[in-house]
């Protein structure tokens, strides 16, 4: 199968040492050769009034090109030493999920930040992960955001 699509998923992470409180920050992975899917959504709301919302799934081979990172599980990420750099993952936890964009996107930074990237692109929370990335029969990754 070609998948000739691109995302760029957004992992966070912690930075600073005593007595500096802890800033967040992310990394930019951008994932080359996957498939995704978004669509809109109506629902009505508490007052029967519709409200829309954009959903995306998306399925990465094991084969993508991942910028020459390596996938790792969540946890493991969550307890790596302070350099990441060489790694990615998909983290869906709802107090600090990793985000993903559809198609190529920037390095964050203090001047170009998550809410910069969220004003300029519809950027997607991470809520699902169903990791069969090591099955023997097609692994892959798939992530669903909202």
């Amino acid at each position: 199968m070609i998948n000739p699509r691109t995302i760029t998923i957004y992992n966070r992470y912690m930075v600073g040492l005593p007595p500096f409180p802890p800033s967040v920050r992310y990394e930019a992975t951008r994932i080359y050769g996957c498939h995704y899917e978004d669509e809109v959504l109506t629902n009505p709301d508490s007052g029967g009034r519709p409200t829309i919302g954009q959903t995306a799934t998306v399925l990465i081979p094991v084969d993508a090109d991942q910028s020459g990172k390596t996938y790792v599980k969540s946890e493991r990420y969550a307890n790596m030493p302070n350099d990441t750099t060489n790694y990615w993952t998909a983290n869906k936890d709802p107090s600090n999920p990793d985000y993903f964009i559809l198609g190529e996107g920037r390095e964050l930074n203090d001047l170009y930040t998550i809410e910069s990237l969220k004003r300029d692109h519809r950027v997607f929370a991470i809520q699902g992960v169903a990791d069969s990335w090591e099955s023997s029969i097609q692994p892959h990754l798939e992530i669903a955001g909202i």
